[in-house]
């Protein structure tokens, strides 16, 4: 039989005189005693010093990204934000992805379940999920118009949203860069944008730009308000409606205006495609990205208070060049349009 004597050379008990057998069995057993405290002392620190995450999970915060779908540009939102909030392992932070077309009940908590630190939801499908909320957890829709945002249920300082929308001063920036010598902007309402009128308004006055404006009743063919608006107008602004700028009536009203020689300056990069001359938008991308700044924000605070509902931070120009020769128009490269309309902003 062998042992370490754990100092020197190991000690056999059979060549060990027969007088001292005894003190070398107790000093074995001493070795051993020291040698089983020295492992277990060991393999403590090591569970702790090499694996931070163990000791953390249960403390670790939890936000919820419940998507209103799972392909398109939600994909592409939800793919920006979870690689922004990629923590290091110190940060513990856990993210679960939940689709709010199959996972209805998801929000549902039962008596002893523990709540996400924050909500984020993506779309307007998601934003009305997430009511089923408890008031206690903080709601942060994304990817929604603004008009649709303030229609929900009010709850207080717990939710907030980042828009989908540009900011109308935004806007008419880039139409000022287009048209330096704005002066009269036309404007189709239909049901659903009517209630941004007296906002695009305030910003028209400091911009120095008269709207003309005409309203598109359900039903109606946006056209005929069109033919009033165009005649005195330099631009048209298109906003986002169902009832005015649709796949079925886009073709028709972006043509009238090539007619009437007035550009049109659209709200996404596909109707720059289509025929707009130029467009300010947010990818998705950057709408993940941004989103993912806001909740960094909130956690930094102890109580994950979100920031003011806002615009997007973050956004890109599109021009249609051709549509811009055949109006005879000089414009600037995409880089100093985009760098002039970020000076203008961070000016105002």
């Amino acid at each position: 039989m062998m042992l370490s004597g754990g100092r020197d050379e190991p000690i056999n008990l059979r060549q060990a005189p027969q007088r001292s057998r005894v003190r070398v069995i107790a000093r074995n057993r001493q070795v051993l005693m020291r040698t089983c405290r020295q492992l277990c002392i060991g393999l403590l620190f090591g569970l702790l010093h090499t694996q931070p995450g163990l000791a953390a999970e249960t403390h670790a915060d939890t936000v919820w990204l419940l998507s209103s779908h799972t392909n398109g540009d939600y994909q592409k939102v939800a793919d920006a934000f979870i690689q922004r909030l990629a923590p290091p392992p110190e940060q513990q932070l856990t993210i679960r992805v939940i689709n709010a077309e199959t996972e209805t009940d998801a929000l549902t908590f039962k008596p002893g379940t523990t709540p996400p630190s924050l909500i984020v939801a993506i779309g307007s499908d998601a934003a009305r999920l997430a009511e089923a909320a408890p008031r206690t957890v903080p709601v942060l829709d994304i990817l929604i118009p603004r008009l649709l945002y303030e229609q929900l249920p009010p709850a207080g300082s717990a939710r907030s949203a980042l828009y989908i929308d540009q900011p109308f001063q935004r806007q008419l920036n880039l139409c000022r860069l287009i048209v330096p010598d704005l002066r009269h902007l036309a404007v189709l309402y239909g049901p659903t944008s009517q209630g941004s009128d007296q906002a695009l308004r305030s910003a028209a006055q400091q911009s120095g730009v008269t709207l003309i404006t005409q309203h598109v009743t359900a039903g109606t063919n946006p056209n005929d308000a069109l033919d009033q608006v165009l005649d005195d107008s330099q631009l048209l602004l298109a906003l986002p409606d169902p009832d005015v700028f649709t796949r079925y009536t886009v073709a028709g009203l972006l043509l009238t205006a090539y007619h009437h020689a007035v550009p049109v300056i659209g709200f996404s990069a596909a109707y720059v495609k289509a025929g707009a001359l130029a467009a300010v938008y947010s990818t998705p991308e950057q709408i993940g990205r941004d989103a993912a700044e806001m909740v960094l924000a909130a956690r930094a605070d102890a109580g994950w208070v979100l920031p003011a509902p806002r615009y997007p931070a973050f956004f890109s120009i599109a021009v249609n060049r051709q549509v811009g020769r055949s109006l005879s128009l000089k414009l600037p490269d995409d880089t100093e349009l985009q760098q002039a309309l970020e000076d203008k902003e961070q000016a105002q």
